[in-house]
């Protein structure tokens, strides 16, 4: 059980990544680490969060266990939160946890899925600047 978070594209979207186990104090952690780049993020336009869950095994499943320390979504530069994973429980969760929360959310199977969804969304982000996804071991 790990995660990463960093950025993609400085400042404009931020990258998440997770294994193994995930349990909801490592997804407590993980939020924090988000907010803290949130925080230094661009504020004039908003941030955005790839959430990539494709090597994880298990997932916390009570929803408001969950919705407790998710405290991502009140940053007011929170752009969409995109998350990429294939497993239906998960999807299910992510799904009824943002719909709770209002937040702006999209589930992808696969991360250039989700970076076409976001080209199309906010024209604003510089993608000259994109962490090459290869250096990251990501499709």
């Amino acid at each position: 059980m790990s995660f990463q978070v960093e950025w993609l594209v400085k400042q404009q979207i931020i990258l998440a990544r997770d294994s193994g186990e995930i349990t909801v104090d490592l997804l407590a952690m993980q939020d924090v680490q988000i907010i803290e780049l949130l925080a230094e993020s661009r504020q004039n336009n908003l941030t955005h969060v790839i959430v990539d869950l494709r090597a994880v095994t298990k997932f916390p499943t009570n929803i408001g266990e969950i919705n407790q320390y998710a405290n991502t979504r009140k940053q007011a530069n929170l752009g969409w939160i995109l998350v990429v994973n294939d497993n239906r429980l998960i999807r299910f969760v992510a799904n009824v946890v943002t719909q709770l929360t209002k937040t702006r959310f999209r589930n992808f199977d696969s991360m250039e899925e989700a970076i076409d969804f976001l080209k199309t969304q906010d024209s604003t982000i510089d993608w000259s600047l994109l962490v090459a996804l290869d250096d990251k071991g990501i499709d």
